[in-house]
């Protein structure tokens, strides 16, 4: 299973990755939208967490690239502080959850757990 994580905060990455290492699983990752498309142009990606508010380019980027260029368009998350802001913006989007920040690491482990055992 590929799984990438956009967001500009290095230290959520970081997290991110420890808590798919203790599911057994590695990811990419990338800090803006412009990584993420790199990434995405290499690898169809089965698994997408993106932040929305981002420098360069913003999850806005990602999800649009992940929709129309990804077939089929991966599993999307989207994990934001500022989500409130934006519902009828993402309502386009195949959304699986949102995940609002600042967001439990022992509850985010038991959600992808079972998510990823229900795959």
């Amino acid at each position: 299973m590929n799984i990438i994580v956009v967001d500009d905060e290095v230290q959520l990455l970081e997290i991110w990755k420890r808590l798919f290492e203790v599911l057994g699983v590695s990811i990419s990752t990338a800090t803006n939208g412009v990584e993420a498309v790199e990434v995405m142009q290499q690898q169809t990606i089965d698994l997408l967490i993106t932040d929305i508010r981002m420098p360069l380019a913003d999850g806005f980027h990602v999800l649009r690239y992940a929709f129309s260029e990804q077939v089929p368009p991966p599993a999307t998350f989207v994990c934001s502080g500022y989500i409130h802001d934006e519902p009828t913006v993402l309502a386009p989007f195949q959304i699986v959850r949102v995940i609002p920040k600042p967001f439990s690491f022992a509850g985010e482990l038991e959600y992808f757990r079972s998510y990823l055992a229900s795959t």
